[in-house]
């Protein structure tokens, strides 16, 4: 899921943010909980999007937030 996420957001210009700099400063112990999150940022950072995934007993549920300037809309 994760992976699907990260080419449709990096196809539409975000850019992947290393995890050393993303928002979540508890990634590292959200991974170990079964929870992976990702951030991605575009039009110098006012733009931004999160992917979060979550999985617990062999189901994941994915979260998808999105924070973009009018223009951008489709």
């Amino acid at each position: 899921m994760l992976d699907y996420y990260t080419k449709t957001l990096t196809g539409e210009g975000f850019t992947e943010v290393p995890a050393a700099s993303a928002s979540s400063s508890t990634s590292a112990s959200m991974a170990a909980a079964g929870t992976l999150v990702r951030d991605f940022v575009r039009s110098n950072g006012s733009e931004t999007a999160t992917v979060t995934v979550v999985t617990a007993n062999k189901q994941a549920v994915a979260t998808v937030g999105v924070s973009v300037a009018p223009s951008s809309l489709k």
